[in-house]
């Protein structure tokens, strides 16, 4: 289910897409629901490139450099 009324729903849903898990779905889903605008579009597409190249690397880099001691 895609929704984006509360915040514990958000923040899932946010976290799916950086994890690039069936990120498509979603995006297609809220196309769907909300008349094929494409500035949904890029918002799922800002939120992909910023999220899963950028944040979830540095999130993966400070593990690793934690564990290192």
């Amino acid at each position: 289910m895609v929704s984006f009324d509360n915040l514990p729903n958000s923040v899932l849903i946010v976290i799916e897409i950086i994890t690039l898990e069936g990120w498509t779905d979603i995006m297609y889903a809220v196309r769907q629901a909300n008349g094929g605008s494409q500035v949904y579009d890029a918002f799922f597409i800002v939120l992909v490139t910023f999220g899963a190249f950028f944040v979830l690397n540095l999130v993966t880099a400070s593990q690793f450099s934690i564990w290192q001691f």
